[in-house]
């Protein structure tokens, strides 16, 4: 098995974010083999790899709050469309690695505005989201499934607004 570090990780994270320090002002908080966090005054964007490079995650979060999600909850909650555009994350070489990273920041940089901003509205309507508002097959009484599809619509139609700015 190769290791996250054999991937090249880390410089492919540091070039394909690289957006999140230029455009947002953010700043590198840590970096290592398997994990580079970007912070803003308010915000993180966390990717991590496992050990071995099988998968490359995003999580976004308010500094301070327990409000954090992953890239495919907010783009899942943003729109149905967009939560396939992620992918897996699943790397085995360095040229999956950077095209990986690189797809994840281009989504990210092209749907992510609100929570880059920090706007609290877009955490307080992702936050709650999970792998179940997407999965209601998998959710046990109907009760609870029509719950999370409310749930996942108020979030939907929520950013929605954000999105289209005061008006």
């Amino acid at each position: 098995m190769t290791e996250t570090g054999d991937l090249g990780f880390e410089p492919a994270v540091r070039t394909a974010f690289g957006f999140l320090v230029e455009e947002y002002g953010f700043r590198v908080a840590a970096s290592s083999a398997d994990r580079v966090r970007f912070e803003s005054s308010g915000v993180y964007v966390e990717i991590t790899s496992g050990r071995y490079g099988q998968e490359v995650g995003v999580e976004c979060g308010r500094i301070g709050t327990d409000e954090r999600f992953d890239l495919q909850s907010y783009l899942g909650a943003a729109s149905a469309g967009l939560r396939d555009q992620v992918g897996d994350g699943i790397v085995d070489t360095p040229e999956a690695m950077r095209h990986c990273t690189a797809h994840l920041a281009e989504v990210l940089r092209a749907h992510g505005q609100p929570i880059l901003e920090g706007n609290p509205s877009a955490f307080e309507l992702v936050s709650p989201v999970s792998w179940a508002h997407f999965n209601l097959d998998a959710i046990g009484p109907a009760e609870y499934r029509e719950r999370y599809r409310r749930e996942l619509d108020a979030a939907r139609a929520g950013l929605a607004r954000l999105r289209q700015g005061p008006g």
